[in-house]
């Protein structure tokens, strides 16, 4: 998403969040706050996990049925599951047939429904502070309170729950609500100024452990090849991981990622990078809403990653729950 708009210049946008699109796009808003104007949500859901615990979750019976929903990926005839409103319509049948060929193989379906249950963006919905509006069908076979805990669990989100049962709503029966509503967000919040840099994202620290003796034992001279190459190493690797390398400590860095995912296994790169130059590290790992400050990071997030990294024996990754 980010390649996206830098590819097209475009400074501030609005994104819209369909389904699967809404996880993405609410990480997204989260940890790019400054480049979003305002964010909507269409359909979707922040746990797709099977946990009868969380509002919204799908049943293991609505699951499975979506499965099998795909297994006539192709044909048009899940149609009859996403948008009920336009089956008994040949035309919408055949032109849904065409679109479901165009977008994805069968196999390619499957795996996108499957991958449903490894899906939980749920702690970064409260760090949100960009203009929300989330709408649900209120007989959407993704259930609706789905939406209602998106909307409730994002700071000052507007919620819309429109009529019918169509998952895709600017296909169905609402469709011209939907554009109304759409309209009507975007107008209102068009010309907003610029929000703060706070931030969601996963936290890197790391430590070059006994630098001090180490420096001894290499001589100054030495040591200060040693860091310098070491310096170019462990920049590209965090480039690699997608991740923002903020700061030097003088022995060890802070950097910050979208994903905790990329954050550990940089983690787990940066210790072989330190072992090929003869010294070990440690390192903190955690998650959570932190202010960008010039070239460096504030907040009790980036506290609790330095205390994670302090910690930490040599060789060691020490990461909080949400990691």
């Amino acid at each position: 998403m980010a390649a996206v708009a830098d590819a097209a210049g475009t400074e501030r946008m609005f994104v819209i969040g369909h389904c699967h699109g809404g996880p993405p796009a609410i990480v997204y808003a989260a940890t790019h706050p400054e480049r979003l104007a305002g964010l909507i949500l269409m359909s979707t859901f922040a746990n797709g996990k099977a946990d009868i615990n969380h509002p919204g979750a799908l049943s293991e019976e609505d699951f499975a049925s979506w499965m099998e929903a795909v297994d006539h990926w192709g044909e048009g005839r899940s149609m009859s599951y996403f948008n009920p409103s336009r089956y008994e319509g040949r035309l919408y049948r055949h032109l849904y047939a065409s679109f479901e060929r165009a977008a994805l193989s069968r196999g390619m379906a499957r795996a996108a429904v499957a991958c449903t249950r490894d899906i939980d963006v749920t702690p970064a919905l409260g760090s949100i502070r960009v203009p929300t509006m989330v709408m649900h069908c209120t007989d959407d076979f993704l259930p609706v309170e789905s939406g209602r805990f998106l909307a409730t669990s994002i700071p000052h989100a507007r919620f819309v729950e429109l009529d019918g049962a169509d998952h895709a709503p600017f296909v169905g029966t609402g469709s011209e609500q939907v554009s109304a509503e759409v309209l009507e967000f975007i107008g209102a919040h068009d010309s907003l100024s610029p929000v703060a840099r706070e931030r969601f994202g996963a936290i890197l620290f790391t430590d070059i452990v006994d630098s001090t003796r180490e420096a001894a034992r290499h001589g100054d001279e030495r040591w200060a090849d040693l860091l310098m190459r070491h310096d170019i190493a462990v920049r590209d690797e965090i480039d690699r991981r997608r991740g923002e390398c903020l700061k030097f400590t003088g022995d060890g860095y802070l950097a910050t990622f979208t994903l905790c995912e990329d954050a550990l296994r940089c983690a787990a790169a940066l210790q072989t990078i330190a072992a090929e130059y003869g010294f070990a590290i440690r390192c903190g790992v955690h998650a959570g809403d932190y202010t960008a400050a010039g070239d460096d990071a504030v907040g009790l997030a980036v506290i609790i990653t330095s205390r994670l990294m302090s910690a930490a024996g040599a060789g060691q990754i020490l990461a909080s729950t949400p990691c």
